[in-house]
């Protein structure tokens, strides 16, 4: 078709032009395949519409996945690499697990030639880069437990770095807010003190803020405390002193900031409370009771109360085995100190952080809690009690080896192994990863430090009430 163009005393003709339709490459292809892959794994992960999504642990998703545009190098390599992971497992897609895995490797490969160049690594970026990389550990290849305890202490070396006035405000206070808890959690398996427990960690990131601390980081701050206990415990027995009240005074001490948190938050889970005889009235309210599946409490304060619990497991068995070395203490102790008891409100919790509608991440921020109670009931001699099976039975279900629940209590049983022995690598020569539960209760009174006789209390020391 010819149209004739007038004007500008020049004869021009226009030709009509249609162009083909452009075809989309295979990069734009695969790039735009890569965003719906790492959408559907958070919502399977956590599910836009679950509360679990809207706590400060789940913080750091939220700005990973707000940074996902810009992201790149080690960052994209690493969400890449959980993604089309767990994603290729959900879906029994071995060609994108394999892919994922190769992503994975890519991006250690960027990390470790990073830091020999001695490039910046201390960055947020870096941050959420050792986040997601612990979150691969658990979710996608937790065949050694080493793996998980490397990303999170390298995680705190690297914050470390910064000190703690750098993460006073912005994107670096919500990662580190969000990391903490993971940091303790490895400090707690490996016994050892940790940086976050100092005041100036626990004071300095919060300076800038008008707001009080929330509860979730009040009982995330004593938590910060338990791994001294732990590592003192340990270092006193190999000792064999004749003085344990140096410990026992920080242990009381721990124990009082566990009363007072309990006493300012129980306002807020007095309605869930069916005992009438823990009222108001009372000098000293508890939170010794499970969650239901249908309990009416946001996630951030049900994950408070998890962390409470988890405390109350390390703190009061820490001060069981103190009053066992002791020479013929006069004292009682009071009913509270009973590690047995969360142990089990822990397991009775499970319909509440184990429901679909919570997607994964609830699970697996739950998986600590759920690997201390099981850790304690084996070394306690319960073993295959009602309690016990109904954790053990969350973490083996039958057939499916990739489900969520199976992945969760492998990483708990190679943990369980490489906490007793780190210097050894538990997936190689030493044996197989999996272990039957006669290991599990030898490996958790090696933990501890004993069986039932040196982590529990007679009956008759507890008759007291508190006080």
């Amino acid at each position: 078709m010819k149209v004739k163009c007038e004007g500008y005393n020049t004869d021009l003709e226009v030709f009509a032009y249609k162009p083909e339709a452009a075809r989309p490459t295979k990069s734009l292809q695969a790039t735009a395949m890569k965003i719906k892959y790492v959408d559907v794994f958070w919502e399977i992960f956590l599910p836009s519409m679950s509360s679990a999504s809207r706590t400060p642990n789940g913080d750091w998703t939220r700005l990973v996945r707000d940074r996902y545009s810009t992201g790149d190098g080690p960052f994209k390599n690493a969400l890449l690499a959980v993604t089309l992971s767990r994603v290729g497992q959900y879906s029994n897609n071995m060609s994108m697990t394999i892919t994922g895995d190769n992503y994975y490797n890519a991006c250690l490969r960027q990390i470790i030639q990073a830091i020999n160049q001695n490039d910046k690594v201390s960055n947020d970026e870096t941050i959420a880069t050792c986040l997601l990389l612990s979150l691969y550990e658990i979710l996608c290849s937790p065949v050694s437990a080493k793996g998980w305890l490397n990303h999170v202490q390298g995680l705190g070396t690297l914050i470390r770095l910064r000190g703690p006035h750098a993460f006073t405000s912005g994107i670096s206070h919500e990662l580190f807010a969000s990391a903490r808890l993971e940091m303790i959690h490895a400090a707690m398996v490996v016994r050892k003190t940790t940086f976050l427990g100092s005041p100036e960690w626990i004071s300095i990131p919060w300076s800038m803020s008008n707001a009080p601390k929330s509860f979730y980081d009040r009982i995330i701050d004593i938590s910060a405390q338990i791994p001294q206990i732990l590592e003192t415990y340990h270092r006193i027995k190999i000792a064999q002193p004749s003085n344990w009240e140096a410990l026992l005074e920080v242990c009381w001490g721990l124990d009082n900031a566990m009363q007072d948190w309990c006493r300012d938050f129980y306002p807020i889970c007095a309605p869930l409370h069916t005992d009438p005889t823990n009222s108001f009235t009372q000098s000293k309210p508890n939170l010794a009771f499970p969650l239901t599946a249908e309990a009416r409490i946001s996630f951030e304060h049900a994950q408070a109360l998890s962390i409470y619990w988890t405390n109350c497991v390390f703190l009061y068995t820490t001060i069981c085995q103190v009053w066992h070395e002791t020479d013929s203490p006069s004292y009682l102790l009071p009913r509270r100190i009973d590690p047995h008891l969360y142990a089990v409100i822990i397991s009775d919790s499970l319909p509440y952080f184990s429901g679909p509608q919570a997607g994964e991440g609830s699970l697996v921020f739950y998986t600590i809690s759920v690997g201390v109670a099981i850790h304690y009931l084996s070394a306690s001699g319960e073993a295959g009690s009602q309690n016990h099976q109904r954790l053990t039975d969350l973490i083996t279900p039958e057939g499916d080896v990739e489900h969520i629940r199976a992945r969760i209590g492998l990483f708990l049983k190679i943990l369980a192994k490489s906490s007793v022995v780190p210097s050894r690598d538990t997936t190689g020569s030493e044996g197989k990863e999996d272990l039957d539960d006669f290991e599990v209760v030898e490996l958790a009174q090696q933990w501890w430090g004993g069986g039932r006789n040196a982590i529990t209390l007679p009956t008759r020391i507890r008759e007291i009430s508190d006080s």
